[in-house]
């Protein structure tokens, strides 16, 4: 962990797996964090293991980062790739395969 300002301390991970075993937790403080938010939507167990398999995997490691007070996550960053120069590059095709039409 890297220390920040005050009580506050960065977690940076270190491989992808790293991240996964954390996924749990990031759930709870989402929840505790969004809970007042109008539109918020609480993450069962189930729908972080559902995140984990379909967005985690995608996920870039290196910039994610949980903030800590003392042993409690109180913030989180995620970084994707962009995929918008691929999407371009296929002519908005998701399908390499997909009819030229």
């Amino acid at each position: 962990m890297v220390p920040a300002a005050g009580n506050l301390w960065v977690k940076k991970f270190k491989s992808k797996k790293e991240l996964v075993s954390w996924a749990q937790k990031i759930g709870r403080t989402y929840n505790k964090t969004f809970i007042h938010n109008w539109e918020y939507l609480s993450f069962h167990p189930g729908d972080v293991d559902y995140a984990v398999q379909n967005v985690f995997m995608v996920a870039d490691h290196r910039p994610d980062q949980a903030d800590h007070a003392c042993e409690e996550i109180v913030g989180f960053l995620f970084a994707f790739p962009d995929a918008s120069a691929a999407l371009q590059r296929a002519r908005g095709r998701l399908f390499p395969l997909a009819s030229l039409t």
